[in-house]
């Protein structure tokens, strides 16, 4: 397994862009909940705590990653993916390994922390990843909706361990928390669906239960326009509500993100190829990109 190549091939398949976009995300979140908080200031057991709950988040993910390359292995080397880098057996054993150290920093965490009941968080993503990954994968929509609340919940995490660090979270950062996980969770069900999209030719030959099989195309369009439209109205919601507080970076990323929004829903309607649906995707990851921007501006006012 760990030869030098397929170390090379693991980090092309572990999606290094998202890696990167949730641990910013994680970490500009970790930095907005604890600036304020003079009376407790930054010391060494927060910042073991930030670290140990960012690289658990991230194995986590690597993991989801691994189990569901590997059983989607002959799905994906039907439709020619040009992500697939590893073998299936170098997916499980990197899986494996991904798991084993989660549970060994987890297990030192909690020893640290002296909450060893915080290993059932453990044991339940795992199990969640591992089910969306051999069954639910079988039953996309709803995968869909679990992948979208594992990825809203990268941030609770990060609330969690500002918890357990024993600093007071104010109402204005729970509703920045509050509002930014809904952004995830919508704009995560909108590129899920679309990726199916993209997919649709593999998943009609193993008989997969997504979206654009059970309800068409034209109807999946409309779905997947829907979560954009809630991803639009509570991005519009939460400008009009602290437009008077609004930094001048905040009010154009906030426009920038609607304009897109707009701009990808025009483009659902009219695409008609797998080639199109991948472009749609990869802007909306753009869009993910533009709220963590957002966030940082948003933060830095508190």
């Amino acid at each position: 397994m760990g030869n030098g190549p397929s170390v090379i091939q693991l980090i092309k398949q572990s999606r290094p862009i998202n890696l990167c976009l949730i641990a910013i995300a994680q970490f500009i979140l970790f930095i907005g909940l604890n600036k304020n908080n003079i009376a407790v200031p930054l010391n060494q057991a927060k910042e073991f705590i930030f670290i140990a709950c960012v690289l658990s988040t991230l194995l986590f993910t690597l993991g989801g990653y691994l189990i569901n390359d590997f059983f989607d292995y002959e799905n994906d080397k039907l439709i020619a993916k040009k992500n697939r880098h590893l073998s299936r057996s170098q997916l499980l054993s990197y899986y494996s390994l991904s798991l084993i150290t989660n549970f060994i920093l987890c297990l030192f965490t909690c020893h640290y922390l002296e909450n060893y009941p915080l290993l059932i968080f453990f044991l339940i993503i795992t199990t969640a990843l591992y089910s969306y990954s051999s069954y639910f994968k079988k039953n996309k929509i709803a995968g869909n909706i679990l992948v979208s609340v594992l990825s809203a919940a990268s941030l609770s995490i990060i609330i969690i361990a500002t918890e357990l660090a024993n600093v007071s979270i104010s109402n204005e950062l729970i509703e920045i928390a509050i509002f930014f996980m809904l952004f995830i969770f919508s704009l995560t069900m909108a590129r899920e669906i679309t990726k199916d999209c993209e997919d649709l030719e593999g998943d009609k030959n193993f008989q997969i239960k997504s979206i654009p099989i059970i309800y068409g195309l034209d109807n999946t369009k409309l779905i997947i326009n829907l979560f954009h439209f809630i991803l639009a109205s509570i991005t519009l919601l939460y400008i009009y509500k602290h437009w008077q507080n609004y930094l001048l970076g905040s009010k154009v990323i906030s426009f920038v993100i609607v304009v897109t929004i707009g701009i990808v829903i025009y483009l659902i309607t009219i695409v008609d190829n797998k080639h199109g649906f991948k472009q749609i995707s990869n802007i909306q990851k753009g869009i993910f990109g533009l709220g963590i921007i957002l966030l940082a501006f948003e933060l830095s006012i508190l």
